[in-house]
């Protein structure tokens, strides 16, 4: 069976998120979370009803693998900056890989402060290694 499947979860602006930076196993989507607005009970019939805001979004985080290296995360960094439409918000124009409908999504994500946890300095490669580190998206 043929899919619509790329080789890549997410592409910010034009350029792929690269796998190999990826801790795939650790990656995960909630995709096209709905809203509730309302939600209550008939006293008499107790059916319930619900009233749900009709955008659907999506929710993903991304991992990065252990042990990353300065000059890696700068890599990602330069990646993400392709999609980058409002700096002061956080605004990404991305392409993401929709798991419930199995297709490719455009969408407008914020990404919330991002922590970066530093393991160690290799001072022989004059480097910063990096503990694995969470992106997380919010579809606007």
């Amino acid at each position: 069976m043929a899919t619509n499947f790329k080789g890549y979860l997410i592409k910010f602006g034009n350029k792929e998120f690269p796998n190999e930076y990826l801790a795939i196993d650790k990656c995960k989507s909630i995709p096209n979370t709905r809203v509730e607005i309302e939600a209550y009970r008939d006293d008499y019939t107790q059916d319930l009803t619900r009233v749900t805001a009709p955008g659907k979004k999506t929710k993903e985080e991304y991992y990065t693998k252990e042990d990353l290296t300065l000059e890696e995360k700068i890599i990602i960094q330069d990646i993400m900056k392709a999609g980058l439409v409002d700096e002061l918000q956080r605004k990404y124009h991305v392409t993401f890989w929709n798991e419930e409908t199995n297709e490719y999504q455009e969408a407008d994500i914020y990404i919330p402060d991002i922590t970066y946890t530093r393991k160690r300095i290799d001072k022989k490669n004059n480097t910063i290694i990096y503990d694995s580190i969470k992106i997380a998206t919010v579809q606007y």
